[in-house]
């Protein structure tokens, strides 16, 4: 959990869904072999391909292998605001005593593998002759379209993307998260809601909405558009009973005043009761890393902080459920987490005005 530190809507052209794109090694949650109950997973004795969007915004496709030992990864960036379109890595992946791994071309990132088929990573890039780090998240890609049944739903999300649209290839008006709530229908059509419950909108008003559709590639990439024009391309985690977790890859849209980034996005739902217990790794946007370790009967954790020169800072808080509204923690720090306890992942970010950061990470079993 990240102290304070350093919109979706904004015309809403911000999703709610969160990819991961990287240059680098990712975090892995889940070695992942089968979607919902329609969907089949691009996963081959023991390979498997996981659809990713970075913080920056861009869109890759990384495939481990989970047969050899150590295990070993490959990926492309498929799509970049940035020129990064084509560019490939590989190498192998070292676990770590903390169930972490190491990828070998950025000893300096954390790789966490989850159980249920996410995964979550950083790396450095070059963007424009400068260093930057991006944090990344995927889910496996599909060989077959996504049930409608199995992704429909309400996702309460988080989204982490460049203040403005892009000047000159270069994001100069820094990131910044926002949160609300994401409805995906099964007719093709979304709705979202920027800093309140779309379901509730009484209680927990709406400071702005935003609609549109959907298209599936039938490739584990849906394509988002509003207004007539693409926006993001989300990628889900299915689930018989409805989506679990949605991630867009949000594109540069000077004409909307908005720049690239990512959203990420886990089902709302009721967690007044759910065990919420263990010990969450995570990876910050700025190469940081750490984990807390969550009292379910005390509602309160303590971890460790890591910058990303791996100096430790102790961290601890108090936690409230179901606030704002259901399916969110906030904490004595002022800070946003989205978790889904089944599946361990865990997503979390500041409320104005510290909102220029974003964690992703996960119970690792």
């Amino acid at each position: 959990m990240k102290k304070p530190r350093k919109s979706f809507i904004k015309n809403l052209t911000y999703l709610c869904l969160v990819g991961v794109v990287a240059l680098g090694l990712l975090t892995i949650v889940g070695t992942g072999g089968g979607g919902g109950d329609g969907t089949t997973t691009s996963t081959t004795e023991g390979t498997t391909t996981f659809n990713s969007s970075g913080t920056i915004g861009d869109l890759l496709t990384y495939t481990i292998d989970t047969s050899v030992s150590p295990m070993t990864y490959s990926y492309e960036i498929v799509e970049s605001d940035f020129g990064l379109a084509g560019i490939t890595g590989s190498g192998t992946l070292t676990k770590n005593a903390d169930g972490t791994y190491t990828p070998s071309n950025d000893p300096k990132t954390n790789v966490i593998l989850l159980a249920n088929t996410l995964i979550v990573g950083g790396a450095d890039v070059d963007v424009g002759g400068t260093e930057t780090t991006m944090l990344f998240t995927g889910v496996p890609a599909l060989t077959t379209n996504y049930t409608a049944s199995e992704i429909a739903g309400t996702y309460n999300y988080i989204n982490f993307e460049c203040g403005e649209a892009l000047s000159n290839n270069q994001c100069t008006e820094g990131y910044k998260s926002f949160y609300g709530t994401f409805k995906l229908e099964t007719s093709g059509t979304w709705e979202a809601c920027e800093s309140g419950d779309i379901d509730d909108q009484g209680t927990n008003p709406c400071a702005g909405i935003d609609s549109g559709t959907w298209t599936d590639q039938g490739n584990g990439r849906i394509t988002v558009t509003s207004g007539g024009a693409t926006i993001g391309t989300a990628m889900l985690l299915p689930s018989g009973s409805g989506g679990k977790v949605i991630i867009i890859d949000l594109k540069d849209r000077p004409g909307l005043g908005a720049g690239p980034g990512i959203l990420v996005g886990v089902k709302k739902q009721d967690i007044a009761n759910e065990n919420l217990g263990g010990t969450y790794h995570f990876n910050d946007d700025d190469g940081g890393y750490g984990d807390v370790t969550v009292d379910n009967t005390n509602d309160t954790w303590t971890g460790t902080q890591y910058d990303s020169n791996g100096n430790p800072t102790p961290i601890s808080g108090s936690i409230v459920r179901n606030d704002p509204w259901n399916g969110w923690l906030t904490d004595s720090n002022n800070n946003l987490i989205l978790i889904l306890p089944s599946d361990g992942v865990w997503f979390q970010t500041a409320d104005f005005p510290n909102n220029n950061w974003i964690t992703m990470g996960g119970a690792i079993p």
